[in-house]
């Protein structure tokens, strides 16, 4: 008995490009911002070899997450809700239309998410320390 299909498989599997999934990608735009979960998603353009997307891409998020601010900030008696539903729309943008168009439809395997989740962790302990400092009037430096 051969052992070749199971090989094949694995063989397939290792062609496959990793990519951080769509789920994390949301999580990262609803939890954070759009900025986040672009850099997720311009990770995997860049993956699949569509830098000039990339670029694109960025510039475009970078745009929405300002006037979303702004907006959000007309808004500020509803507390967080107009940034998260800002975010959450950005998200399913990613993940849906652009992702079809962008990327497009094709088996990966799912990058770790270890590494977004141990950035998130300090960029938010980061800025924990700095309300604290400013709330305390401690100097940092």
């Amino acid at each position: 008995m051969s052992n070749r299909p199971i090989l094949d498989h694995f063989e397939a599997e290792e062609s496959m490009p990793e990519l951080y999934s769509r789920e994390l990608i949301v999580g990262f735009t609803v939890l954070f911002s759009v900025l986040f979960g672009t850099i997720w998603y311009v990770y995997n353009l860049r993956t699949v070899g569509k830098w000039h997307l990339a670029i694109v891409v960025t510039a475009l998020a970078i745009l929405y997450f300002g006037l979303s601010q702004m907006v959000a900030s007309y808004l500020s008696d509803l507390l967080f809700l107009p940034t998260l539903a800002f975010n959450l729309f950005a998200g399913l943008l990613l993940v849906g239309p652009l992702w079809k168009a962008q990327i497009g439809q094709f088996s990966f395997r799912r990058k770790s998410p270890l590494y977004p989740l141990l950035l998130a962790i300090l960029i938010a302990l980061g800025w924990l320390l700095a309300k604290h400092a400013q709330y305390t009037n401690l100097s940092l430096i």
